[in-house]
């Protein structure tokens, strides 16, 4: 949904035949740019927060919080997170939350550059649904690969399961992993499609 309502940030403007008036005002090239992005991550916040509100409201009208502070090992006895089931679901959205600023960045990015929304849907909408039709890689590198793609991330099953990732000696937990790859994605895509938005060259 996030995509779908901001696809179409930057290269609105490639299309609509503006992008030679804006870019050529006073903050044209200075300011616009940061504020379409700002704008979109407004936007992209409150779909995730709303949808977030009717993922979570819907089962706690229904059955409640009361087993929020049960431990995480009740749903998976092996688990090894000393997290209460409460804390699990806040790492869960919050780790969400930056994964959907990851997509953000890209789409922002590919905004910035093609002229086509719909090219741009395609290509995340196949970074969302390709993995979600691969199984096991039989490959540690490559599983590893697709374990950072949206899908598997965000996939309960997974987030708390025994995956890490090491840089030489240095071992990082998989939720961490996904927290600072999905916040570097966010951080590249927005300020790469403010520079590629305001240096556009205008036809």
């Amino acid at each position: 949904m996030c995509a779908i309502a901001c696809a179409s940030v930057f290269n609105i403007e490639y299309r609509e035949k503006t992008d030679a008036v804006l870019l050529s005002t006073k903050l044209g090239k200075s300011k616009l740019g940061a504020a379409k992005a700002i704008a979109s991550i407004i936007v992209a916040s409150v779909v995730y927060i709303i949808m977030l509100a009717v993922l979570l409201g819907v089962p706690l009208v229904f059955f409640g919080a009361e087993g929020a502070g049960l431990p995480l090992q009740l749903r998976e006895l092996c688990n090894t997170y000393d997290l209460s089931l409460g804390a699990a679901v806040l790492a869960l959205c919050v780790v969400g939350y930056l994964v959907m600023l990851g997509l953000l960045g890209i789409t922002l990015l590919l905004s910035s550059k093609m002229r086509s929304s719909m090219g741009i849907l395609a290509i995340i909408a196949a970074i969302v649904i390709v993995p979600m039709m691969m199984s096991n890689l039989h490959n540690n590198i490559a599983n590893h690969v697709l374990f950072l793609f949206p899908f598997l991330a965000l996939d309960a099953n997974n987030f708390f399961d025994m995956v890490s990732y090491s840089i030489g000696p240095l071992v990082i937990e998989y939720p961490v992993v996904l927290a600072i790859f999905y916040a570097a994605l966010f951080v590249i895509g927005t300020l790469l499609s403010r520079r590629c938005f305001s240096k556009h060259q205008v036809a």
